[in-house]
C-alpha cells in the first residue's frame, strides 16, 4: 500500500463494482473495477478523490486525471509468475508514483513468497 495503515473498501470484486483505496485519515480515491478476469487481470478506473470518507465533485485538478487506469495482469510461465502492471499517471505525479508505488510492490511481493 501507498501508505501504512491504507485499506481498501470493496462492495464486491467484480466488473463495475465500486473501489475505495483510502489512507488511515479516510482520504484517498474512489474507482471502479473496469475489468476483471479472476487470477489473471484486475483493471481500476480513478474517477475522484474521496476526503473524510466522502466522495468528492470533480473540479479542475480532478478532470486532470479522471478516468485513468490502473491494470494487474498475472502470468505463469513454467511455475515462474509474473506480475505486469500497467498505470497512467500524470507527469506531475510520476516521481510520488515512482518512490511510493514501489514500495507497495515489494510489500506484494513479501507476500507471495
Amino acid at each position: 500500500m501507498y501508505y501504512e495503515g491504507s485499506y481498501v473498501i470493496n462492495d464486491y470484486w467484480k466488473e463495475g463494482s465500486k473501489v475505495q483505496f483510502l489512507n488511515p485519515d479516510k482520504s484517498g480515491i474512489y474507482s471502479i473495477i473496469d475489468k476483471h478476469i479472476p487470477n489473471k487481470l484486475m483493471s481500476f478506473k480513478h474517477l475522484v478523490n474521496v476526503v473524510n470518507g466522502r466522495q468528492q465533485p470533480i473540479d479542475d485538478d480532478t478532470k486532470k486525471w479522471s478516468g485513468t487506469t490502473e491494470t494487474y495482469t498475472l502470468s505463469e510461465d513454467n511455475g515462474t509468475y509474473t506480475l505486469n502492471v500497467e498505470i497512467d499517471v500524470l507527469y506531475e505525479h510520476l516521481d510520488y508514483m515512482k518512490a511510493t508505488f514501489l514500495r507497495a510492490l515489494e510489500q506484494v511481493k513479501s507476500r507471495c513468497v
